[in-house]
């Protein structure tokens, strides 16, 4: 008999079409009916096999509901394919250090499952798998294609009902002025981001073909057609706002990045790109930022130019008159791409050392003479775990600001910059609070972080 779907996970709704696409931290439930009369049969039970990309990794046993209905979440099987990106596509350096557009392997791709239905027709029978479609065979009944990424949709954004992603997740399909990449701080021109002459900063975006694939993902595009390419666009400022030096413009096709190129494939990989666009970014690209730079801008257009996201300002911001030792930062938000932040005010480093001690037999005792030497220790080290932690404390920010910190205090993805050097380390504050400015009137915020590595320390 047939098995057929009521009910597949949400389709992002982009303003425009609708796409199989999904954030990998949210409910990703189905619903599936058949037409067999499970009463008149024995040992009933839906068959679901996922699929990532085109390779089965798991079979599903569903149990009927009270309604003869099969629903079953995939969520946390999809979850295991999807995770932060670590390098830049095809290099030995850090994402963070991307150079131009880099196409994005780790943090996206593909799941579709098959369904079937297993029973015996007697009581005490063999019971045999059947393909969903009245024949006997492996769960055959596709679901289609859905591409999902390493982001998150919070259950409070959701709507009541079986229809509930949250509404402004077309702010981050490059359509329009308004459009975002997929960051936490929200493009502004009069809160710009602060960096550094020397410092690392990406933007993640979502990223597809017009003319859309086999899997009907189409609508949005930095691409102006199927065959040209979309770009990013950095302009330089001086401090009274007129343009100085030249534009650096980065093509999707530049590089690695360009999803058209890399031909019509339904990996999902092709659907979300980074972009270097930090001042040490575009240094190590052989780019030139003036040096009466006071601010730029990042804004991304299809191939006609036709402007397709916000604009993002960003200050070049030196300032240490205190003469503190500023600490970067980035983590892993919870719309799947990185955010930045440095923290500009007093930073204390403080080194935790826990020391095993056992006691030692002085003295010689295997030779002819006993000797007792005053150096020899009785009480000696076994073994010393180091640690290096920081407190770190931000400079006075604003309302929006602060709420884009809050990932940072939750992420499983940090990293702190010494140099050029990316150093992982670990969040150890358990709460965030949300501060406002008609609560706290001054906004700041300290953070605690330990670096992932110990320091290594000689046995005793």
């Amino acid at each position: 008999m047939a098995v057929t779907y009521d009910i597949k996970p949400l389709q992002i709704y982009d303003g425009t079409n609708t796409a199989k696409f999904i954030p990998a931290y949210s409910d990703a439930i189905f619903q599936i009916k058949t037409s067999t009369t499970i009463s008149g049969v024995f040992n009933y039970k839906f068959l679901v096999d996922v699929y990532i990309q085109t390779t089965k990794v798991i079979r599903l046993k569903v149990e009927p509901n009270a309604q003869n209905k099969g629903v079953f979440d995939v969520s946390r099987i999809i979850q295991d394919y999807v995770q932060a990106e670590e390098v830049a596509r095809g290099q030995n350096y850090s994402i963070h250090k991307a150079r131009d557009f880099s196409r994005s392997d780790n943090n996206a791709s593909m799941f579709s499952v098959r369904v079937g239905e297993e029973y015996a027709t007697t009581q005490g029978g063999s019971v045999v798998v059947y393909d969903g479609n009245g024949n006997t065979g492996n769960p055959n009944v596709n679901s289609g294609g859905f591409r999902f990424w390493n982001g998150v949709n919070q259950w409070s954004d959701s709507s009541e009902g079986n229809d509930g992603f949250r509404n402004d997740w077309q702010t981050y399909f490059l359509r329009g002025t308004d459009r975002r990449a997929l960051s936490q701080f929200a493009p502004s021109s009069t809160i710009k981001q602060k960096i550094g002459s020397n410092d690392y900063h990406t933007l993640y975006i979502m990223y597809a073909r017009v003319g859309g694939d086999s899997n009907g993902f189409d609508g949005y595009s930095l691409a102006g057609t199927n065959s040209t390419s979309g770009k990013a666009v950095i302009t330089f400022y001086d401090s009274s706002g007129s343009t100085t030096g030249s534009a650096v413009t980065y093509t999707t096709k530049m590089f690695d990045g360009d999803a058209i190129a890399m031909g019509n494939k339904a990996s999902g990989f092709d659907n979300f790109l980074y972009v270097g666009v930090g001042t040490q970014n575009l240094i190590d690209d052989g780019q030139t930022v003036p040096s009466d730079t006071a601010y730029y801008t990042v804004v991304f257009k299809n191939n006609s130019d036709t402007q397709l996201s916000d604009i993002y300002y960003f200050e070049i911001d030196d300032c240490n008159s205190k003469g503190y030792n500023q600490v970067r930062l980035a983590w892993l938000n919870t719309l799947g791409g990185f955010d930045y932040f440095t923290f500009r005010q007093k930073n204390v480093t403080e080194v935790n050392n826990i020391k095993t001690y056992y006691g030692r037999q002085h003295g010689q005792w295997n030779i002819n003479t006993y000797r007792q030497r005053i150096h020899e220790r009785g009480k000696a080290t076994i073994n010393v775990s180091a640690t290096e932690k920081l407190f770190l404390n931000t400079h006075l920010i604003t309302e929006s600001e602060a709420s884009a910190l809050q990932d940072l205090f939750s992420s499983p993805e940090v990293y702190m910059f010494e140099g050029t050097k990316v150093i992982p380390v670990c969040v150890l504050d358990k709460s965030y609070t949300k501060k406002t400015s008609a609560n706290n009137k001054i906004i700041q915020y300290q953070l605690s972080i330990e670096k992932a590595h110990g320091i290594k320390v000689q046995n005793g």
